[in-house]
């Protein structure tokens, strides 16, 4: 009896052991139900908060931006005053803000999941010594950020031990975010990102070596030494027994200021000089705008910049240079046309002029705001007609935009005269194609597709035109900055184009 007893209590005892694991397991499965739902909820709704948040930053920005507008337009000096400083300093917090983000994800990213799954300890020396690099590289970030709202101009130690410094770590952060975001969107919308966990952290990291290499290359054409790029296009007609030779130096986007100061623009002046030494009776120098930024208006020490950062190159004859003006010439254009004055060089401000000894005529443009391509034809049109009475063999064209080459280079082709213009200007080349303006290369005009088409030219080789009667472009890549100061996709450069038509 106690026998049978003992075995009916251990199958009761088995039975509800076994009614336990059953609830247990039924509690479990509904646990995961639960969880995968609660996942894909969290996954559907987490947009929403997001947008709305970038909705609304989006409204103050634009709230802003036509509050500066409107004082802008006014004809008091103290709200113009008063716009740009807002302008100023809207446009660098914003900046902050995304900087901050960007980087805020970034280290992040290392502390939580790249570092961790790599065994790397945040106690351990090497990850104490990440922590205090994180660290400086941040700080460097608000330092340059603060020192932009007012435009200072950066000594050679604050440039290599914060601005640099500071331009690295951006758009390290902005790359591997961007980066990110590329590749996880896909999977977030698929609800797949649970299938890579296991290997997030080999793919993070992948990325991140790949964008610090990115940025170490862009570093790296940022602090080497400019390079002299020479070209030599022969536009001339076959048939012609006496050719003419010019020699130019475009130079654009000095951007005198935060990452560009006075000595290295006199340095610069120093490297051109050589050149023109090379051939001093053909060689010509064409300036083509932006010798400030936006925040050079509100600093004292930019009294003379100019005039000192380019007075060795008045010393030469005043017939060698030669200026357009860029689009952030304007808030200062009475202060750039000064300078320029006392330098005795030319500005060409919608207008002509013929150089007689080498049949040459140059139109330098203002930079258009709007109405570009109305504006950019009228001057055409008044060259064109102010050249009827001079032997006119080469026609250069000084433009701050690339993308206003196209309408001068279409109204050209319009009319029969042999003329041969050669546009030359700047910018550099990620917002160009953004833009989708012209980038840092040779350019050609196709009549027939009423399209500007790049040119495979290749440095120190001689490019013979076979139609000479097509409008030529180059465009400069900038001996300035205005942003982080990272090359990327660009040189630092000094074009020196011979022409012989």
């Amino acid at each position: 009896m106690q026998t049978r007893r003992s075995a009916s209590v251990g199958n009761e005892e088995q039975q509800h052991s076994s009614w336990q694991q059953s609830e247990h397991e039924t509690k479990s499965s509904s646990s995961v139900k639960t969880t995968t739902i609660k996942t894909e909820q969290q996954y559907s709704s987490d947009w929403y908060p997001t947008f709305r948040k970038v909705f609304y930053l989006a409204l103050i920005v634009l709230s802003l931006f036509c509050v500066y507008k409107r004082l802008l337009s006014t004809e008091s000096d103290a709200f113009k005053t008063l716009a740009i400083k807002l302008d100023v300093f809207v446009k660098n917090m914003l900046l902050l803000i995304l900087a901050t983000s960007v980087s805020w994800f970034t280290v992040s990213q290392l502390l939580n999941q790249i570092f961790p799954k790599f065994g790397l300890k945040e106690k351990s020396t090497l990850g104490t010594l990440f922590i205090y690099v994180l660290i400086y590289l941040n700080v460097a970030m608000y330092l340059q950020t603060f020192s932009n709202m007012n435009g200072r101009m950066g000594t050679w130690t604050w440039r290599v031990l914060v601005s640099y410094a500071s331009g690295f770590w951006q758009m390290t952060c902005m790359f591997f975010t961007i980066f990110m975001g590329l590749f996880y969107l896909p999977l977030y919308f698929t609800l797949a990102t649970k299938r890579i966990e296991k290997f997030a952290h080999i793919l993070k990291a992948t990325l991140l070596v790949i964008v610090l290499v990115l940025c170490l290359f862009g570093l790296f054409h940022t602090l080497g030494q400019r390079e002299v790029m020479r070209y030599t296009l022969d536009v001339s007609s076959s048939m012609k027994s006496k050719k003419q030779v010019v020699k130019i130096i475009p130079v654009s986007d000095v951007h005198l200021g935060i990452y560009m100061n006075v000595q290295d623009l006199q340095k610069l002046s120093m490297e051109i000089i050589s050149l023109v030494n090379e051939d001093p009776e053909n060689t010509l120098i064409l300036f083509m705008g932006d010798f400030f930024t936006f925040e050079s208006e509100f600093n004292v020490a930019y009294e003379d910049a100019i005039y000192e950062g380019l007075k060795p190159l008045s010393k030469l004859h005043h017939d060698k240079v030669y200026v357009a003006l860029g689009n952030h010439d304007y808030d200062l254009i009475e202060h750039v046309l000064k300078q320029l004055e006392k330098l005795k060089f030319k500005v060409l401000r919608d207008e002509s002029l013929y150089l007689k000894d080498k049949n040459i005529q140059l139109v330098g443009f203002n930079f258009a705001f709007k109405n570009a391509e109305e504006k950019t034809k009228t001057v055409i049109i008044q060259s064109l007609q102010s050249s009827l009475d001079f032997n006119v063999k080469l026609r250069l064209l000084l433009l701050h935009h690339p993308s206003h080459f196209q309408y001068a280079a279409s109204e050209l082709s319009e009319h029969s005269s042999p003329l041969h213009p050669l546009p030359l200007n700047l910018k550099t080349g990620f917002v160009n194609a953004v833009l989708g303006a012209p980038d840092y290369a040779w350019y050609s005009f196709d009549q027939e597709k009423n399209k500007v088409m790049q040119t495979h030219f290749e440095e120190n080789t001689k490019f013979i035109s076979q139609d000479v009667f097509t409008p030529r472009l180059y465009v400069v890549s900038g001996s300035g900055f205005y942003g982080p100061p990272l090359r990327i996709g660009t040189i630092n450069e000094l074009p020196y184009i011979e022409i012989i038509y």
